[in-house]
C-alpha cells in the first residue's frame, strides 16, 4: 500500500480480526497549526470542495506526532507534506463518494468505536477524552477524524471487501508456494501461574508451612476451583487480578523450572508444586503452539442469550434470567428453555450450542465464568456486551488446531492481499475520475 494517510486511517478498520486495531491516535499538539489558521490558502479544488493550507499543516503536525510515537522514521517535511497532501486529496473523494452512497457512521457507531478504543488502551472514556483534550486537540476534531475514518470504512466494506473471495483451491496453492517449516517456529505456551512469595528471612518451618498452603490451593484447583479465581484469591504475582494470565510466552524463555514443571502437561492440566528462589509456584497450561502443533482446551458451550433494550433495564433483564436459571436448578432442561427464551437466534434452534470454543473466543466476562464450570453445571447471570447470559459448559477436549491455523493464517494472507490490491485499483479509478485542480503548488 502505498497511501500513507488512507492505510495509516482507515485500512486496519477492514483488515483488523476485532472492531478496530486503533492506538490512541492523533493525541499530539496541533498549536502550531492552529497560528497558521490566521493566513490560510485554498490550496486544491477537489470536485466541489476545497482543502486549505491550514487542513495541511493540521494533518503534517498530526501524523509526524503518531510517527513519532510509533519510533518510525520521519522523511523530511517537503516530502511528508506532499505525500499527506495527496491521500488528503484521496480520502475527500472517497467521503464524496460515501455521501452520494448515502453512507454515514451514526451516532452508536461513533460511541461504540471510541468506546474499543477506549478499551483497547486500558482507558475509561472519560479518562480518553480528558487524554485528548489535555493534548490540546478539541474534542470534536477527535470524534470528526473518527467519524470520517468510520464512514470510509464502511464504503471499503461495501465496495471492497464483500466482494473479496478466497477458494480452497487458492489456500492449497499458498501452502505450496510458501510452505512453513514447523522446527523454524517457535515454541509458545499460554499460561497461568500463581506464586506465594517466599521472603529471603523466612525460617524453614515457614516455608514448610507456605508449601503445604500452596499444596491446599492445588487441591482445591483439583477439586473444582478455577485457577484463574485461586489466583485471585491466593496469588502474590503481579498478574494476580488478571486471574494469573501471562499470556502467550516463548518456551525459550522461560525459566528453566517452569520448562521443566510444563513439559508433561497438556492444555487444561496444572503443574505439580514447585519452587524456586521467590517462592512455591503453580502454573496452568492453556494452550501450546508452534512446532508442528497448536494445543488447545477447547470447551463445549450452549447459552441462554437475553439481549438488552430499552424497554427493560438491567435489572429486570437479570431478575428475568434469573428466573429461567431457578427453573434449569430444578429441573427443566437447558436446552429446551434455551429455545423456548433464548434471543440469539443463531443457536436457539439446537439448544443454545455455541459448538467447540477455544481461549478468546467469547467476551472475557463470560469466559472467565465459564472457566470455572464443571461439565453440566450451569452458571451464575453473567453480563457481556450482548446481554445477559446464563451458560453451561457440556464437554472439554484438549486439540490440536495447527493445520487449521495455518489454513486460517493462509486465507487471511490471501484476502489482506486481494484488499490491497484492489483498494489500489479502486481509488486511483476514482482519482482518475475526480477533477483536482491545484490552486497553489507546495513551496510556493
Amino acid at each position: 500500500m502505498t497511501h500513507l494517510w488512507t492505510y495509516r486511517a482507515f485500512l486496519p478498520f477492514v483488515l483488523a480480526v476485532g472492531l478496530f486495531s486503533l492506538a490512541l491516535f492523533a493525541v499530539t499538539s496541533i498549536s502550531g497549526a492552529e497560528s497558521a489558521q490566521s493566513i490560510d490558502r485554498v490550496l486544491v479544488i477537489v470536485n466541489q470542495e476545497v482543502i486549505t493550507e491550514f487542513e495541511l499543516e493540521k494533518e503534517m503536525q498530526l501524523v509526524q506526532g503518531e510517527l513519532r510515537a510509533s519510533g518510525q522514521a520521519i522523511a523530511s517535511p517537503d516530502t511528508l507534506r506532499a505525500k499527506i497532501l495527496e491521500d488528503m486529496i484521496l480520502a475527500r473523494i472517497q467521503l464524496q463518494v460515501a455521501k452520494d452512497r448515502g453512507i454515514r457512521a451514526s451516532e452508536a457507531m461513533l460511541d461504540a468505536a471510541f468506546a474499543d478504543i477506549a478499551r483497547r488502551n486500558r482507558l475509561s472514556p472519560d479518562r480518553l477524552r480528558a487524554e485528548v483534550e489535555r493534548s490540546g486537540i478539541p474534542f470534536a476534531d477527535y470524534l470528526d477524524n473518527l467519524r470520517t475514518q468510520l464512514t470510509i470504512r464502511q464504503l471499503i466494506e461495501r465496495e471492497i471487501v464483500r466482494r473479496v473471495t478466497v477458494s480452497t483451491t487458492e489456500i492449497d496453492e499458498f501452502l505450496v508456494q510458501n510452505p512453513q517449516s514447523a522446527t523454524q517456529q517457535p515454541v509458545e505456551v499460554s499460561l497461568e501461574h500463581i506464586l506465594v512469595a517466599l521472603p529471603g528471612d523466612l525460617v524453614k518451618a515457614e516455608a514448610e508451612i507456605r508449601q503445604a498452603f500452596v499444596v491446599e490451593v492445588r487441591d482445591k484447583i483439583e477439586a473444582g476451583l478455577s485457577f484463574s479465581q485461586a489466583a485471585r484469591l491466593y496469588s502474590d504475582s503481579p498478574e494476580a487480578e488478571q486471574g494469573g494470565s501471562l499470556g502467550w510466552r516463548q518456551l525459550s524463555q522461560l525459566p528453566a523450572l517452569f520448562v521443566a514443571a510444563l513439559e508433561a502437561l497438556a492444555p487444561g492440566q496444572v503443574s505439580a508444586v514447585f519452587q524456586s528462589p521467590n517462592g512455591f509456584h503453580l502454573l496452568r497450561l492453556v494452550a501450546r503452539r508452534g512446532g508442528t502443533e497448536v494445543l488447545v482446551e477447547q470447551q463445549r458451550v450452549r447459552h441462554i442469550l437475553l439481549k438488552a433494550n430499552n424497554l427493560l433495564g438491567n435489572e429486570r433483564m437479570q431478575e428475568r434470567l434469573e428466573r429461567i436459571r431457578q427453573r434449569i436448578l430444578a429441573g427443566e432442561a437447558f436446552d429446551r428453555m434455551a429455545r423456548l427464551h433464548s434471543e440469539d437466534a443463531r443457536t436457539r434452534p439446537t439448544g443454545g450450542d455455541l459448538g467447540w470454543l477455544s481461549p478468546g473466543d467469547l467476551p472475557p466476562e463470560l469466559e472467565s465464568i465459564i472457566e470455572r464450570l464443571a461439565i453440566g453445571e450451569t452458571s451464575i447471570v453473567a453480563q457481556s456486551r450482548f446481554g445477559w447470559h446464563l451458560a453451561q459448559v457440556t464437554e472439554r477436549r484438549t486439540r490440536d488446531l495447527g493445520e487449521e491455523v495455518e489454513r486460517q493464517a493462509a486465507r487471511q494472507a490471501i484476502r489482506e492481499r486481494k484488499i490491497e490490491e484492489q483498494y489500489d485499483q479502486w481509488v486511483r479509478s476514482l482519482r482518475g475520475q475526480a477533477y483536482v485542480h491545484y490552486r497553489v503548488r507546495l513551496g510556493e
